[in-house]
């Protein structure tokens, strides 16, 4: 009988249940309203965050109910790590279309997110509220263009300023530093070089629209800056020497 009830015991522990938590997923569409043909871009998601013991969210779709009734899916979608990834769906008719996300439930995480979860916890399946995007026959411009500059300006170029890839290129050694065929030469005082922040922006030139930017997540560009008298002061630390050896 003694034996029998240290069985039971033990059986109930090991069928203890995991942890769940309730999600929330989400979906956005940009441009809303839009025109047919347009690329409309999808941010989707669920609240939580993941990190990197645990991998992305994996199984997100939406779906799609178009104008007529018919149904389309997007997906299977993987997130980043903050949780939201994006797709592009481009519509082909006139009329009011429904999207909502959906998420499956995530295998038990493998590691604690502050802010999300802890280490073996089940998140659970969840839809987001439908919204409804609008798609009218005219096709609009989706990014309003910039104009030229007419004045002093200075580089990265925002990638964003698209229209200046015309005047803008790298210069190293494609031509072999003969001539910048996408550069005017400065025709008064200039600033050649200053102090570099980061590398990005708008590459322009031979490549077009294209640009990249490293951003500044976490950490900032400046910690602990100043600037006084239009100059700025801030802190400049040197590579600390990790023992690896020469």
């Amino acid at each position: 009988m003694i034996v029998c009830i240290q069985l039971i015991a033990t059986q109930g522990a090991i069928a203890q249940t995991a942890a769940r938590k309730k999600t929330y997923a989400y979906i956005g569409a940009l441009p809303n309203p839009c025109g047919v043909g347009t690329d409309v871009l999808l941010n989707v998601g669920i609240t939580d965050a993941s990190n990197w013991q645990n991998g992305p969210w994996i199984g997100l779709t939406v779906k799609i109910t178009k104008p007529d009734g018919t149904t389309q899916t997007v997906g299977p979608l993987e997130t980043d790590l903050t949780g939201g990834t994006g797709a592009v769906f481009v519509p082909t008719m006139v009329g009011n279309y429904t999207l909502q996300t959906f998420c499956p439930e995530q295998p038990p995480m493998k590691a604690t997110v502050s802010g999300t979860a802890n280490a073996g916890t089940i998140l659970e399946a969840s839809s987001s509220q439908p919204i409804t995007l609008v798609v009218k026959q005219d096709k609009k411009p989706v990014y309003p263009a910039f104009s030229m500059p007419t004045e002093y300006w200075t580089r990265p170029i925002d990638s964003q300023i698209r229209e200046w890839s015309k005047i803008a290129q790298n210069w190293v050694a494609e031509p072999p530093n003969l001539y910048a065929p996408y550069n005017d030469g400065p025709e008064t005082a200039h600033i050649l070089w200053t102090e570099v922040l980061e590398m990005g922006g708008l590459v322009g030139g031979d490549l077009g629209e294209h640009g990249m930017n490293t951003g500044d997540a976490y950490e900032g560009k400046f910690l602990q800056s100043v600037i006084i008298n239009g100059i700025l002061y801030y802190n400049k630390f040197q590579t600390q020497d990790r023992g690896v050896p020469a």
